[in-house]
């Protein structure tokens, strides 16, 4: 993926901004989809575990916030944190000693969140969110600031996801934790098509397959990897999603969601 397909991207991102949607799974937003079973802890996502994922769960960016098990008093980190609601989730299980962070790299996505932090704050009573503009492959906080990194269906859109799991490590407290979900194709043909393609939906082009995806994880330095669980695709899940509207197709043939978590090293 080079730096046209990401310039693409933000443009989607920054369209679905001005229409007040998130830029996951649509209007409806991830609630909406559903979770799937939980994958056996380990790891190791077998074939026999992917026939059985039942066809009804389908796509769902996932539920990072819920499965992270936020604690009182913690520092969370949502990366590409869009339209903030899953910041806004965080914030009431950190309470007021808490605080969540939300990096984005559209300045429309920001500015639709800074408008419902104020909503937000007024109805909490809370003032523990903030909105950063940034990269999450190059992140604009300090080592070893944040309990919890967080990811809703973001990283599998950047060109090098490696850098994104060493930025995420680099900004979590030994121990901390990672848990995300991301939506991985298995490898196909059809994959190869998307290089060409002048939509946002190139960005999937180099996406990592399951247990890649994993890998790729591991490679960054995170340690205890379980796959928490794993989601087929299925049609108009993503409905209003400015990056998979054209590729539904394939996404139906190979894609599914995975959620998963993993710790720094102490």
């Amino acid at each position: 993926m080079d730096q046209t397909d990401q310039h693409v991207l933000k443009t989607a991102y920054d369209a679905a901004a001005t229409t007040q949607e998130d830029a996951c799974c649509g209007s409806g937003g991830c609630a909406a989809c559903g979770d799937g079973p939980a994958q056996p802890a380990g790891g190791v996502v077998s074939k026999a575990f992917k026939a059985n994922v039942p066809d009804s769960y389908g796509l769902s960016c996932g539920d990072p916030v819920a499965l992270a098990e936020l604690a009182e008093g913690e520092t969370v980190l949502d990366l590409g944190s869009g339209s903030g609601r899953d910041v806004f989730s965080a914030a009431r299980l950190v309470g007021t000693r808490g605080r969540v962070i939300g990096v984005d790299f559209s300045a429309s996505m920001l500015e639709l969140a800074r408008e419902r932090e104020q909503d937000f704050r007024e109805e909490s009573g809370l003032a523990n969110t903030e909105f950063r503009e940034g990269n999450i492959a190059d992140l604009p906080l300090f080592n070893a600031s944040a309990d919890v990194v967080i990811a809703n269906c973001v990283i599998n859109l950047c060109p090098d996801r490696i850098a994104v799991f060493r930025e995420a490590l680099r900004v979590l407290h030994p121990g901390g934790r990672l848990v995300l979900s991301d939506l991985v194709l298995e490898d196909d043909p059809g994959k190869t098509q998307l290089a060409g393609n002048t939509d946002a939906s190139a960005a999937y082009a180099t996406a990592l397959s399951c247990e890649a995806y994993i890998e790729a994880v591991r490679e960054a330095g995170f340690t205890d990897v379980q796959v928490l669980r794993l989601q087929r695709y299925q049609d108009g899940q993503a409905c209003g999603d400015p990056v998979t509207s054209g590729i539904q197709e394939l996404l139906l043939r190979s894609a599914a969601s995975l959620s998963l978590s993993a710790r720094r090293p102490l």
